[in-house]
C-alpha cells in the first residue's frame, strides 16, 4: 500500500509512474497537496495547470499502457495475497489487480470499524 494514507508520501510504483507519464515534478505535487488539501476537482485543476504537464491522447495511452502491464515484486504479491487469504499459486501477478484486492481489505477494514 501505498503511504499517502498516513505522510502524502509519493510510493516508487503507481505514484512515480503517473507522476513521471504526466510530467509532473514529485516535489511540486506533494507541496501543493500538503499545503492546500485540494479536493479532487482542485487537485486536477491544479495538474492541468503546471507548464510541462503531458495530458495529450498519446502520452495518456503510453503512462495507461505502463500502469497495466506494471508487476508487483514477488514480496509484495505474496504479501498481498497473504494478507487477503488468497492461495500464492492463484495467478494473479498484476499491480493493478493486486492493488483492487488490497484496496477492498483496507475499506472493508474501514467499514467494519
Amino acid at each position: 500500500m501505498d503511504s499517502w494514507q498516513t505522510d502524502i508520501g509519493v510510493g516508487t510504483g503507481f505514484d512515480q509512474m503517473v507522476l513521471d507519464g504526466l510530467g509532473l515534478q514529485k516535489d511540486a505535487v506533494v507541496g501543493y497537496i500538503t499545503k492546500n488539501k485540494p479536493t479532487y476537482i482542485q487537485f486536477e485543476t491544479w495538474i492541468k495547470q503546471q507548464p510541462a504537464t503531458r495530458l495529450d491522447a498519446a502520452s495518456i495511452e503510453k503512462l495507461n499502457a505502463a500502469i497495466r502491464g506494471y508487476h508487483h515484486d514477488e514480496g509484495t504479491v505474496q504479501s498481498v495475497l497473504g494478507e487477503n487469504e488468497l492461495p500464492s499459486d492463484i495467478g494473479i501477478r498484476d499491480a493493478v489487480t493486486l492493488n483492487r484486492i488490497d484496496d477492498w481489505k483496507c475499506f472493508h477494514e474501514a467499514f467494519l470499524k
